[in-house]
């Protein structure tokens, strides 16, 4: 019912057009200038895991804080297929440079992790965003030639804060610190995906301290899974020393 759907999205464009997430220009999910504020080679460092970085498209101000957040918290789902290609290519360009000589495979394969979401975000969006985008990635990184699979594999423990709403790195640190743990059966999932040489990437949408991202990789690391690589759609301005 693909055909239905791209009708009723039409009928939708002729009767309430959209505007660019980013800038509001008419007609487009993102326009070309917004689109390309997401397709840079930007890292953050990220020790304890494989290859010490974090894997971003985007800094985190103006046009393109203004789209993801269209997205994460205002429901515009359109926009998770144009931050999913990008993602995607990001990460298909590392795997393919960078990334081969960690891969024990001849064949490159990745295994995605996306980072949880809290019960209380969830129930508020209407969905685990992250899960979601990590799909979107995975499908890309299949049509790119690179084995790809979503392991959903980290939940969190207990209620917890929002990440923005916790400032600071001491902040992320106590909020996280016990709150994560790994899903049955998706762990043996992933230990498997490892052993047989996949890259694991855990997956998520900012990064600013990169508290989040090292909790949960050391979860994986302390499950016998190492991480080889992180990745968020963008990173904000590096902390204050």
């Amino acid at each position: 019912m693909g055909w239905f759907r791209d009708w009723l999205m039409a009928i939708r464009d002729v009767l309430l057009p959209r505007g660019c997430a980013g800038c509001d220009e008419p007609d487009a999910v993102l326009c070309g200038a917004c689109s390309r504020l997401f397709s840079m080679d930007l890292v953050r460092p990220l020790p304890g895991i494989i290859s010490g970085i974090c894997l971003c498209c985007a800094d985190y101000d103006a046009e393109a804080r203004q789209a993801i957040l269209a997205w994460k918290d205002h429901g515009d789902e359109e926009c998770v297929g144009e931050f999913g290609r990008a993602m995607g290519d990001r990460l298909a360009r590392w795997v393919v440079g960078d990334g081969r000589a960690l891969m024990e495979s001849g064949h490159p394969a990745v295994a995605l992790v996306p980072v949880p979401s809290s019960l209380s975000s969830i129930r508020r969006r209407g969905r685990w965003h992250m899960e979601g985008l990590a799909r979107v990635v995975g499908k890309r990184l299949r049509d790119s030639g690179i084995d790809a699979i979503v392991v959903p594999a980290i939940s969190l423990d207990r209620r917890m804060r929002r990440s923005v709403e916790v400032g600071g790195r001491r902040g992320r640190a106590r909020r996280m610190d016990g709150g994560v743990s790994l899903v049955e059966p998706q762990r043996d999932v992933l230990r498997r995906s490892a052993r047989s040489g996949a890259c694991v990437c855990v997956v998520d949408d900012i990064v600013t301290t990169g508290e989040t991202m090292r909790r949960c990789c050391r979860t994986l690391r302390e499950a016998g899974v190492d991480v080889d690589v992180a990745m968020a759609l963008a990173r904000t301005p590096p902390p204050m020393p």
